[in-house]
């Protein structure tokens, strides 16, 4: 897998913490995990930090949902729902039917950006442009290891520590929390498989399918 560009941003002002407040960052770790590079976290602090992201994503997951029931159609049914992004025949059909939807660079809601940041474990401090970039550029970073990850997808994965797939998932706003580690392995195959199915994907569309999906595995029927 890529190296996760987010934490390497992280690692100068770390850096330059180390050399000024050290004995402030086991406070930064306890109330401010995400500010810190994952490798200086304990897993213990880690497991905190993921929880804390798997419950604000089945929050935003909800709420995405429940907001997505009432546009309705004229067959009364949701013109959007989950349903949409079990397999990748209906991801297209939706992808292209609301294909102005799904673009990141017109998304005109600085509340919606700023919950897609966060069920991404994305900062949601800055403009909306600062937003919108992030959200682009990790969709970009996650479709990159999608494709590296696939060349060889079973014996990568079966070759990830549990702590390495936990970090794969949780980058893709997959939930760990309470998961086995076979579901674990099956969540990011299947999600690699469906993410390769697609020859291009425009990166908003790749962030809203994890969204709308949350725990579900899609296919690539």
């Amino acid at each position: 897998m890529t190296r996760d560009k987010h934490d390497f941003k992280k690692v100068v002002p770390f850096a330059f913490l180390i050399f000024t407040i050290a004995e402030f960052i086991p406070v930064l770790a306890y109330f401010f995990p995400s500010s810190l590079p994952r490798n200086v976290l304990t897993y213990s602090q880690k497991r905190k930090l993921i929880e804390k992201r798997d419950s604000i994503r089945i929050q935003i997951h909800t709420h995405i949902n429940n907001s997505a029931k009432t546009n309705k159609g004229s067959d009364n049914a949701p013109l959007i729902s989950q349903r949409d992004f079990i397999n990748s025949t209906n991801a297209r059909l939706v992808s292209k039917k609301y294909a102005s939807s799904f673009d990141l660079s017109k998304t005109a809601d600085f509340k919606t950006a700023k919950l897609m940041c966060k069920f991404f474990g994305l900062s949601s401090i800055g403009t909306f442009s600062m937003l919108k970039s992030r959200l682009a550029a990790h969709a970009t970073f996650l479709r990159t290891d999608d494709s590296l990850l696939f060349k060889d997808l079973d014996s990568t994965v079966a070759g990830l520590s549990t702590v390495q797939l936990i970090e794969a998932c949780d980058s893709r706003g997959i939930p760990t929390t309470n998961f086995s580690f076979p579901h674990l392995k099956n969540s990011l195959v299947g999600w690699v498989q469906f993410s390769n199915s697609f020859s291009t994907i425009e990166p908003g569309f790749y962030l809203w399918s994890r969204i709308f999906l949350l725990s579900k595995i899609p296919t690539t029927n």
